[in-house]
């Protein structure tokens, strides 16, 4: 309500691959949560559309931060998936939340942008 009554103010929700496609390691419940966020993320674009708060959410796919919490044998497998050959880095998603955060960022509302390296299209 605060941005609301301000008449500016950008939210962005970090969702995930998992949550559109199920992911490639991720957990039924994991996946169900961020198909939720998503959904959630489009349900306040629309309530606040017009009001000057845009809503959007960050999806990513593999990150290189999750190489340490799995097998050598299932990051090859999952770098042989992924179109450019390899897994992205945080860098790159912080890159997109801050565009979407900024004055930039005005023109997208509900949208969720796939940061997958190809894995996942639309």
């Amino acid at each position: 309500d605060t941005m609301k009554a301000a008449g500016f103010g950008r939210i962005v929700n970090v969702t995930s691959l998992a949550g559109q496609n199920g992911g490639t390691i991720a957990s039924p419940h994991y996946a169900a949560a961020k198909a939720g966020a998503i959904m959630l993320t489009k349900y306040f674009a629309q309530y606040l559309a017009g009001t000057g708060v845009t809503v959007n959410s960050v999806c990513p796919g593999p990150l290189s931060s999750a190489k340490g919490r799995i097998s050598e044998q299932q990051i090859a497998r999952i770098e042989s998936l992924v179109p450019i050959g390899r897994f992205g880095e945080p860098s790159e998603i912080a890159g997109a939340v801050a565009m979407l955060a900024s004055d930039r960022g005005g023109f997208f509302v509900g949208a969720t942008l796939d940061m997958n390296g190809g894995l996942f299209m639309r």
